[in-house]
């Protein structure tokens, strides 16, 4: 989705005020806000200034809304846990685009796996063949993303703002720190490269001439969609992949995106289950270990060794990973 970038000041336009108003927060303010303040305001606004353009990419490439929906979540889920190590925070609208283009890309082979060992499942069911030319859009779409990450910075991130973020090139040649004469270069040489990546499908000038107009790539964030994520990282900040209100669908993209988060959290879960199955064990077994002499134990349940406590009458609960309500499935 695309964002509408603010017009530049004019100053020829008596309509306009004299003095500049108060510029809005910079996107290093807001990630220094939210990694260092915990400031949910400030993710809130990094939801609303690029979420447009996430759940763009995330829509070309998976086509189902509701898939795109949970790639859009998982995406800013990342940031947030990558908030405080991101180098170079002018670039990120380019960060973000690819981690949107790289989780989606993962949700398309996820359903494609599932949608495979359903087939499997089912009795065979002839498989609808689409047209030649749905098919190359079908194709091209994903493609257009793929082939834009794949472009050197300079030309790649010009116009990510300028094409997916509709800003002006005085915009981005602010947001990037250069010359504003070099932008209009940049994005004529990095239109071209485009043009040559995309190649010679039938589909690919129309396509690449949908790119040149922005409100061609526009997506409206739904409504609820930005307060639900903000809602959904505060809690995943606080306890990870443990955090309430994280369907399963964006929790396995969260899997894949972040293993080593992953594995911390099976890490607990199983430290957690030993630990209730031994406390469980030794509650059924009424084994009460020596406690300094006093041979009838505490009252409240067998002494924990070495703690001077004493455990509880019922075993240890195991926190569970939540289940949150399934999201709509999507066939490839």
């Amino acid at each position: 989705m695309m964002a509408s970038g603010t017009q530049a000041h004019d100053p020829n336009d008596v309509s306009q005020p004299s003095t500049p108003g108060p510029q809005p927060p910079t996107d290093r303010e807001l990630l220094h806000r939210f990694s260092q303040q915990h400031d949910e305001e400030a993710f809130a606004v990094l939801v609303e200034r690029h979420g447009p353009m996430v759940l763009g990419v995330c829509r070309r490439v998976l086509g189902c809304f509701q898939a795109a929906q949970d790639a859009f979540q998982a995406t800013f889920l990342v940031l947030v846990r990558k908030a405080g190590s991101i180098d170079r925070p002018e670039l990120l609208a380019n960060w973000l685009h690819g981690v949107a283009a790289r989780t989606a890309r993962k949700a398309r082979v996820l359903a494609a796996r599932r949608a495979h060992h359903e087939r499997q499942a089912s009795v065979d069911v002839p498989q609808m063949q689409q047209p030649e030319e749905e098919a190359d859009w079908l194709d091209l779409w994903p493609r257009l993303d793929e082939e834009l990450q794949r472009l050197p910075e300079r030309y790649r991130a010009p116009l990510i703002l300028c094409y997916l973020h509709g800003m002006t090139n005085k915009e981005a040649a602010e947001q990037l720190g250069w010359p504003a004469g070099s932008i209009s270069y940049r994005l004529a040489r990095g239109r071209e490269m485009l043009r040559q990546r995309l190649g010679a499908r039938q589909c690919a000038p129309a396509l690449f001439a949908a790119l040149m107009h922005e409100e061609k790539f526009a997506v409206a964030l739904p409504p609820g969609l930005a307060d639900e994520t903000v809602q959904v990282a505060v809690m995943f900040s606080q306890k990870g992949l443990l955090a309430s209100g994280i369907s399963p669908a964006v929790r396995q993209l969260l899997t894949e995106a972040l293993p080593s988060l992953a594995s911390r959290t099976l890490a607990f879960l199983l430290a957690a289950a030993v630990l209730g199955l031994l406390a469980a064990g030794a509650v059924a077994s009424g084994y009460t270990p020596w406690s300094g002499g006093d041979s009838g134990g505490s009252q409240g349940g067998p002494s924990l060794p070495g703690t001077g406590a004493t455990a509880p009458n019922a075993g240890v609960s195991v926190p569970l990973i939540p289940a949150g309500p399934e999201s709509g499935s999507c066939h490839q």
